[in-house]
């Protein structure tokens, strides 16, 4: 059980869900398909997600780095675009060396901490943080905040 304060803050966490699938559909095409057999449909399917989840690990770690290292937050759907206008750089580099792919993502950190800062709407809490703020385990196994 959440204490009302917390369920408010998991239940506005439900419009960053709706714009993950509205994003996925905007930018990566994924309610565009032919009119295919279904093994093919299926291969469609399965490659688009597994490129999805390829970039958005991607991102979760420039994510990472840009809090550890300088305290900023990315703006994923300000990344997502400059990444998909660069993917067949990235796909090159990664298919090459790791090295290439090393570099890629070291100067795609580099432009994010410049051009995909998230702007934090006034009083608004960014959707890593409540779900630090809900489900963060305390040291030494204390209970979790709100949960009884």
């Amino acid at each position: 059980m959440l204490d009302i304060q917390n369920a408010w803050k998991a239940y506005t966490l439900r419009w960053q869900i709706e714009l993950v699938f509205k994003t996925w559909k905007s930018l990566w095409k994924i309610d565009k398909v032919k009119k295919v057999k279904k093994h093919r449909l299926e291969c469609y399917i399965y490659s688009k997600l597994f490129i999805i989840v390829l970039t958005l690990n991607c991102l979760w770690i420039t994510h990472n780095l840009m809090r550890g290292l300088y305290g900023k937050n990315l703006s994923f759907y300000k990344a997502l675009k400059t990444w998909m206008r660069s993917i067949d750089r990235f796909k090159e580099a990664f298919f090459n060396k790791i090295e290439a792919a090393t570099d890629f993502l070291v100067k795609f950190l580099k432009l994010s901490c410049q051009k995909h800062l998230l702007e934090k709407k006034k009083n608004g809490n960014y959707s890593p943080e409540i779900i630090q703020d809900i489900l963060v385990l305390r040291i030494e196994g204390e209970p979790i905040p709100g949960v009884a």
